[in-house]
């Protein structure tokens, strides 16, 4: 269990670094195509498609992971603040059920999505000529299906330190 959330944890930092050198990039390009359109007449040729498409998305699920360990995702156990421990168990294992089910369903979205982009070979228009951008659609199922694992460790290592805390 230690080495999972170990590997798990160095993926969702490298996706997070990702992403943002992803922001970055996207900052920079909206910058210079705003100096570009405004000071010198001449825009960069096919800066929204890029941004839209491409950055977009890289920032946005490579950063999923991270935010789902980091504790970003809201979580559903605010009322339950004085219940029993038997009904935060059973809320807790309720969550981690309906936010799995969640992730799995978008893994699996995101999946038939990109499989429909690669056998359609979809492109986006950048100034007249057509970018494949297909390729990319493969981060959005990888990005749910990492943060579907960490579902399932964050939920178990809380419930492991649960366990040692009731023995102790």
């Amino acid at each position: 269990m230690k080495k999972a959330e170990k590997y798990i944890m160095i993926i969702a930092r490298a996706g997070a670094v990702f992403a943002g050198f992803c922001v970055v990039a996207m900052m920079f390009l909206v910058t210079f195509d705003v100096i570009g359109r405004t000071v010198f007449t001449n825009p960069i040729k096919g800066s929204y498609a890029i941004t839209q498409n491409i950055l977009m998305p890289c920032s946005f699920f490579t950063a999923l992971p991270m935010c789902y360990l980091a504790g970003i995702l809201p979580k559903i156990d605010g009322p339950l603040h004085n219940a029993k421990e038997t009904v935060k168990k059973i809320n807790m294992f309720i969550v981690m059920m309906l936010e799995a089910i969640m992730f799995a369903v978008m893994t699996y979205g995101g999946y038939r999505y990109a499989k429909t982009g690669f056998i359609d070979k979809l492109g986006v228009d950048m100034d007249g000529k057509v970018v494949r951008v297909y390729p990319m659609y493969i981060i959005i199922p990888i990005g749910f299906l990492i943060t579907l694992i960490c579902v399932f460790i964050v939920n178990l290592k809380k419930d492991s330190d649960n366990n040692t805390e009731t023995d102790n």
